[in-house]
């Protein structure tokens, strides 16, 4: 069945086990806490573990990370890239 399960990003890189072929949603400060948002199959059999990782506007970026989504927390600004190097776009 599908679901939305919530995940915090408790630190500036985070690598939760997310059932294969979960879909990111949404990125967003709820109380003051760092959250996403993603649908999943609670019944998928297998599991998969998924990279993220925040910045802060004008940090240097990891190479092979994509752009997921932007919040803030009071006057910072907090950007969420996903481990996808298949997906990475280059700028050159």
């Amino acid at each position: 069945m599908r679901q939305v399960w919530k995940y915090l990003v408790a630190d500036p890189k985070i690598s939760p086990m997310m059932p294969l072929g979960s879909r990111f949603l949404h990125f967003a400060n709820q109380k003051g806490d760092l959250v996403f948002w993603a649908e999943v199959d609670n019944n998928a059999a297998d599991a998969e573990i998924r990279h993220f990782a925040v910045y802060n506007t004008g940090q240097d970026l990891d190479p092979g990370y994509v752009y997921r989504g932007t919040t803030s927390v009071g006057p910072i600004v907090w950007h969420l890239y996903e481990y996808a190097p298949e997906e990475e776009v280059s700028y050159s």
